[in-house]
């Protein structure tokens, strides 16, 4: 397995194309056995390496219908048994498209259906769509291996020793840096969109010269509009994140601080929150609200404390995957100070404290230090299929600080997760207007 087909970023692609498709899993194959078709990178990979490939590379049905796919370049469709001895067989659709790029044929996409329907005409116009933007994306990977490798071999050193490879975390040295990691999550969702508009308007009620077998049905426009609504969501958080962290890179992070009543805020985050789970039916996760009565009110910008909480309990969710309890604790922290000053010098409001507790799948020691860090996801197993771009923790985080708090994660893998920050205690000042942060510091 290449390790960047291992990537968060890479397995979102494939998740992408998966929920696109509506299909149950994907598998990529990369090989081919013709040399006068083979793509010249393919040298960078070992015999039968991909994405999720090694059973089907077991199957030799399988394996001869993807020589017939890479020598045809066409997508073909195939249906099989598969079984242990000692368990009923079951009948699985496979939908098998070659990848093509103009320097030669990469391997083979499976999309795997284990059920009694069959593509359509408007899923395979999809998949043809998608199966070249993949394909571009494996080349991309491949040279990328192929440079390291060199990179390798010419500065080898045999009185060193090898340096182990590790998923280190991004840091945002530039704009560079930031905009070569985001151009991905920005083109995903866009090509997701591109592609539903363009099937709603070549099979859709309001098209032309088209048969009525071949017309969509108003559930499938529906399904449809819904998966565009929910990547025009995905990228109007995206967009957001990226601006914080330009304005936060240069100081320009505007915050409107005035006193907040967390009580009421994290009650109405907590069912907005279960609502949007029941909607959409994600797992089984339930929210509950612990809040210390009565609690004074918080100094802070509104809106970004909202947006703290957002983004903390759908961390908590998506790393539930069994479901479980999700806690919402508030409580206020008196803050102490050397005994020796006058009573009215050290009399401060103390601070508010508010923890976002899972039961999920925890956070491993060795990973904890990078969570507040730009695009770090977890790489877990059990979350592999987890979206998200990495942003949510590092910008909580940035306005925590940007509102005089402080955030910490208390975790264990296998043990949950808990996330703490802290907001100061409104005192009896005038309200003043929003003042433009000078790096990430500002007077209240």
């Amino acid at each position: 397995m290449i390790e960047e087909m291992q990537s968060p970023s890479f397995t979102e692609s494939v998740v992408y194309i998966r929920d696109l498709l509506c299909c149950d899993s994907i598998s990529i194959i990369l090989s081919c056995n013709d040399p006068a078709l083979c793509h010249p990178l393919l040298e960078s990979a070992s015999s039968g390496m991909g994405y999720n490939a090694e059973s089907w590379l077991a199957i030799e049905c399988v394996r001869a219908t993807c020589d017939i796919v890479i020598q045809t370049g066409r997508i073909w469709w195939q249906r099989i048994r598969i079984g242990a001895e000692d368990s009923t067989p079951k009948d699985v659709v496979l939908i098998l498209a070659p990848l093509i790029r103009p320097a030669g044929t990469l391997g083979v996409m499976l999309c795997i259906i284990h059920s009694q329907r069959s593509f359509g005409v408007s899923e395979y116009c999809l998949l043809d769509q998608q199966r070249a933007w993949l394909a571009e994306r494996i080349e991309h990977i491949l040279y990328n291996l192929r440079i390291a490798r060199r990179l390798t071999s010419t500065t080898a050193n045999p009185c060193t020793p090898p340096v182990a490879s590790v998923e280190s975390p991004l840091t945002l040295a530039g704009q560079d840096t930031l905009l070569s990691m985001v151009s991905h999550d920005l083109r995903l969702p866009l090509s997701v969109m591109k592609g539903y508009v363009g099937l709603l308007q070549s099979y859709g009620l309001a098209a032309i010269d088209i048969a009525p077998t071949e017309m969509m049905s108003a559930q499938c426009q529906q399904t449809y509009l819904t998966a565009i609504m929910e990547q025009v969501e995905h990228l109007e958080i995206l967009i957001r994140d990226v601006l914080d962290i330009s304005r936060a890179q240069v100081g320009q992070l505007l915050l409107h601080p005035a006193p907040i009543d967390i009580a009421s805020l994290c009650q109405g985050v907590s069912q907005y929150m279960q609502s949007n789970m029941i909607q959409l039916q994600r797992g089984h996760c339930s929210l509950h609200y612990l809040l210390d009565s009565p609690l004074p009110p918080a100094w802070a910008d509104e809106d970004r404390v909202r947006q703290i909480l957002f983004n903390l309990i759908e961390n908590a969710i998506k790393y539930s995957p069994d479901g479980g309890p999700i806690e919402i604790l508030a409580s206020t922290l008196p803050v102490s100070s050397p005994s020796w000053l006058p009573p009215a010098e050290h009399e401060q409001p103390g601070y508010i404290s508010i923890t976002i507790r899972d039961h999920g799948v925890g956070i491993a020691s060795q990973q904890q230090y990078a969570v507040f860090q730009p695009f770090v996801r977890l790489q877990q197993p059990a979350v592999r299929d987890v979206a998200g771009t990495g942003l949510g923790l590092y910008i909580s985080h940035v306005l925590v600080e940007a509102m005089h708090g402080s955030i910490v994660v208390q975790s264990g893998e296998g043990q949950g997760t808990s996330v703490t920050f802290t907001l100061p205690i409104a005192i009896p000042v005038p309200q003043q207007a929003a003042t433009p942060l000078s790096n990430i510091v500002s007077t209240y």
